[in-house]
């Protein structure tokens, strides 16, 4: 199990990104990649008059039904990502699912700055995946790699770019719909996040195996479902993004409108 400490030894299986950065600029760097999820991810509420717009040209009816499902597709391909990379993650190394999602979620955030029609909702779905990827493996490898004293605060900073970045995007994609075109926001993003999948590609993190890592698919998940707390915890993540998710979808409407 390797311990970012940023120094060398010839033996050291590490990578020599893995060598050379120090938990402060892992840490860092995953903020940024972080911001960049939650700035994508909230452009379709952040603009939502110029992309209502984009829907009544593209689809006659419907165009709510349409304009929500542009978020739940997005919740719908993470959920499902999440399950398969959350058990694959123990097969493979972490680091390999980070870059294959966030490989998709690039391609996501291009073809939906460029989508015609119908084709955004694949898109959005697409992204949903990628994202996915990235948000199963880095809490993982910051709780098995950071000293026990930094893992609250590590944690902390990570999970502050969910405010940080969706604060950013609705501001930002507000703004740039208005004055140029709301695709132009995935466009601008999807590059930036291209030298983070570069020198997570060069991780060699692998999580110490257990017993649990020889057990099927099925039977995880048969596992899970017999936990109570895992149950309820489910079922009260559920309500939240219900609730969080409608209102970040036509929250934006329902003030305009007011």
């Amino acid at each position: 199990m390797p311990v970012l400490d940023g120094g060398s030894h010839v033996d050291d299986p590490r990578s020599c990104v893995e060598r050379r950065m120090t938990p402060n600029g892992f840490l860092f760097l995953f903020f940024i990649m972080n911001t960049l999820n939650y700035m994508e991810r909230v452009v379709v509420s952040g603009s939502s008059e110029k992309i209502l717009e984009f829907i009544r040209e593209s689809v006659s009816t419907h165009v709510n039904t349409y304009f929500g499902a542009l978020t739940s597709i997005f919740i719908g391909g993470y959920s499902i990502a999440s399950i398969v990379f959350g058990y694959y993650v123990t097969r493979v190394r972490p680091f390999r699912v980070v870059v294959f999602g966030l490989i998709c979620w690039l391609l996501a955030a291009v073809a939906s700055g460029l989508a015609p029609n119908w084709v955004l909702l694949i898109a959005r779905m697409v992204s949903g995946v990628g994202e996915a990827g990235f948000q199963i493996v880095i809490p993982a490898y910051i709780n098995d790699t950071y000293p026990k004293e930094r893992v609250g605060f590590s944690m902390s900073v990570l999970y502050a770019a969910l405010s940080f970045g969706t604060a950013v995007g609705f501001m930002l994609s507000g703004f740039v719909s208005q004055h140029y075109s709301w695709r132009l926001m995935y466009l601008a993003v999807a590059p930036l996040m291209i030298p983070a999948i570069v020198i997570l590609f060069f991780v060699s993190y692998e999580p110490s195996k257990n017993e649990e890592s020889s057990v099927s698919f099925c039977s995880a998940t048969l596992s899970l479902l017999k936990t109570p707390l895992f149950i309820a915890s489910f079922i009260v993540e559920a309500a939240g993004v219900y609730l969080c998710g409608a209102y970040l979808a036509f929250g934006n409407q329902l003030l305009i409108h007011l």
